[in-house]
């Protein structure tokens, strides 16, 4: 058995666009889950509205939540949160 494979100048370049456009999709979809829990949860206690973000994001994602500590220093929620409270702080 034998094949030949070719790859032409620009695979990387199109391997990068389905990439983004399968992560812009997943996007889509986490956000409109995300969105559908607003009403149901608003006068919720964090702990059950942290459960239901989880499951939530298990099911749109296909996967677990990455942990805060996990994620970039620059993309953390605390660090997003203090910047949006020092650009509105005037």
């Amino acid at each position: 058995m034998s094949f030949k494979v070719e790859v032409n100048g620009d695979w990387e370049r199109r391997l990068q666009k389905v990439a983004a456009d399968a992560v812009k999709e997943v996007a889509r979809g986490s956000q409109r889950a995300m969105d559908g829990l607003r009403p149901g949860y608003a006068d919720k206690p964090i702990d059950e509205i942290k459960s239901a973000v989880r499951q939530t994001w298990r099911r749109a994602a296909d996967g677990d939540m990455p942990e805060r500590s996990t994620l970039k220093p620059s993309l953390a929620p605390s660090r997003v949160a203090s910047r949006s409270r020092s650009s509105t702080a005037v």
